[in-house]
């Protein structure tokens, strides 16, 4: 984690935890791969790398408009 100078450096970002699931093979391919939303349980597959960083972007969106950071903490994007 980045450090913060003062705490209100912190006030307009929110840290957010999302798990992978990767199944890979013996030589390191991904085979299958699971982004998985902690705090809802929503899940998104995907079949390759390209497809992690969508599932990650397309998670942010969605954080996003569903207000990830009204609780007075900023957007996910931000972190």
């Amino acid at each position: 984690m980045p450090r913060f100078d003062s705490p209100d450096a912190l006030a307009d970002r929110r840290y957010v935890v999302v798990m992978l699931r990767l199944v890979a093979r013996a030589d390191g391919g991904l085979v299958y791969g699971e982004l998985v939303d902690v705090e809802t349980g929503s899940t998104s597959g995907f079949a390759d790398w390209d497809g992690q960083t969508r599932a990650v972007r397309e998670w942010l969106e969605q954080a996003v408009q569903r207000g990830a950071g009204s609780s007075g903490e900023a957007d996910a994007d931000e972190a």
